[in-house]
């Protein structure tokens, strides 16, 4: 035990108060900074993308639940690899984890979420090909209501052959582009 502390004065408590508040003023902040943080995502953070040491690439969670047996499988047929530890540039920055006897970061229940990673260019062709396809599909009713027929006529083709002369298709489209801001904090590191 230490020596038992003296009561300040209250002059001595407000100056110590005082003090402690400018402390913490200096920590804090700046009020506008967090909101402008904020309302640039008023649903509250994103997911943290796992930064690489090569930047060229883009890594991406998945999950190999019993339910969807083969997701890592499927995975790999489309391009995905396994991340290795030396490959993220702060391995801390990912939450928990674990490396499994594979060597690869996982984490979950037993280790069935796999990190994946995939060239980045890569990636973005695929994402601009699957948004000109679904943009393709979307100008056009004729277009859904063709494929919808289709397939249904190989399955079964009296249901098709109703459909396509006693039920009409109004479809109504929008095209949306989606944009990505990328924050300072994003670029750091």
């Amino acid at each position: 035990m230490g020596r038992p502390r003296k009561n300040p004065t209250p002059e001595q408590a407000d100056a110590e108060i005082a003090a402690l508040a400018q402390e913490g003023m200096k920590k804090r902040r700046p009020r506008t900074a967090v909101l402008e943080r904020r309302l640039q995502n008023v649903f509250g953070e994103p997911s943290m993308s796992v930064r690489f040491k090569d930047q060229s690439l883009v890594g991406r969670w998945f999950h190999d639940d019993p339910s969807r047996a083969g997701q890592i499988y499927r995975a790999e047929q489309l391009g995905w690899e396994a991340v290795t530890p030396d490959m993220i540039l702060n391995i801390k920055t990912i939450g928990a984890h674990e490396i499994n006897p594979a060597g690869q970061v996982v984490r979950g229940e037993r280790g069935r979420e796999v990190l994946m990673y995939m060239p980045r260019e890569d990636r973005e062709q695929i994402q601009a090909a699957k948004t000109s396809e679904n943009n393709r599909r979307m100008r056009s009713g004729a277009v859904q209501r063709t494929e919808l027929l289709e397939a249904m006529g190989q399955k079964n083709a009296d249901t098709a052959d109703f459909l396509d002369k006693r039920v009409k298709m109004n479809v109504d489209t929008h095209d949306f582009v989606e944009t990505r801001q990328i924050t300072p904090e994003a670029l750091e590191d």
